[in-house]
């Protein structure tokens, strides 16, 4: 059996590269420091693997969200970038709050303002109380959900 490893980046509009490291998402603010991933200036680290994250920067509020392998979600708001060097070479635990949500697995999460967070998933509903919407196919096969989180 042949295992493939990848790292997952994203670079946003405010420099900031984040890195999905296993249970780990490796934060570097390019603005405040120039170390390029994989080194970083901070860690997050997850009581599981991140399978997928959404950065939202909107003003002064920086959300993070991500949803681990467990089938949890944890929603982060993260304090002013510039505050983020006092940071520096630490790895901050993230308690991931129990959401039951219904969803098996999140393939792409995006933040539409600093409140609402988006989620798709697809095929993967098993239950929760979420409104969606089925987009289907002329062939009769189902398509993707979109769950209001």
């Amino acid at each position: 059996m042949i295992y493939n490893f990848i790292w997952i980046t994203a670079v946003m509009d405010n420099s900031t590269a984040f890195v999905i490291d296993d249970s780990k998402i490796l934060v570097t603010p390019l603005s405040v420091c120039l170390m390029p991933p994989p080194m970083c200036l901070f860690s997050l680290k997850f009581p599981t693997a991140v399978r997928s994250m959404a950065f939202g920067s909107h003003g002064t509020v920086h959300n993070l969200a991500a949803f681990l392998s467990d089938g949890r979600l944890c929603i982060l708001e993260l304090t002013e970038i510039d505050m983020w060097d006092e940071l520096e070479g630490t790895e901050v635990s993230v308690e991931a709050a129990s959401c039951d949500v219904g969803v098996e697995s999140f393939i792409h999460l995006e933040w539409l303002d600093s409140h609402v967070l988006l989620g798709v998933s697809h095929f993967g509903f098993s239950q929760g109380n979420c409104s969606l919407m089925n987009f289907s196919c002329k062939d009769g096969l189902p398509g993707y959900y979109l769950p209001e989180l």
